[in-house]
């Protein structure tokens, strides 16, 4: 069978929007699954925030406070975005504790590859194949 024309399934298909939702929903939600678009999603969401978050920390010369914009959006999302990045590696069937791999500088390598990959289109080790947070 080939996989590349496997549709992905209604519960796992998420818009910009709803990765958001969801990414908020699982804040300490460690098990379960989240899909690529979702984990992709959240990056550029962060990606968008961090540039504007430096320009807000440069426009009120508060580059080198420690209480700043970019600080402040660091702590707000440090555990969510932990707790999604386990959530992915179990949609590809990996143990969360690869996640720890992301102290290395080199460990980032596998990290990016894997998120990169496909999710389980079948139930693994870390439950359905369904996004995390949804009911259905």
């Amino acid at each position: 069978m080939n996989d590349s024309k496997v549709d992905v399934p209604a519960n796992r298909r998420v818009n910009f929007g709803q990765a958001i939702v969801l990414f908020f929903i699982n804040y300490f939600e460690f098990s379960g699954r989240s899909s690529a678009g979702a984990y992709w999603y959240f990056a550029l969401w962060s990606l968008l925030l961090v540039i504007l978050f430096a320009v807000l920390d440069s426009t009120f010369d508060l580059v080198d406070k420690y209480l700043n914009f970019s600080n402040l959006l660091s702590l707000v999302t440090l555990v969510p975005s932990i707790s999604l990045s386990v959530r992915r590696l179990h949609d590809i069937n990996r143990s969360g504790w690869w996640f720890l791999l992301s102290i290395t500088v080199i460990g980032l390598i596998p990290l990016i590859y894997w998120a990169c990959q496909r999710g389980d289109r079948a139930e693994n080790d870390y439950g359905s194949d369904k996004e995390a947070g949804r009911d259905s």
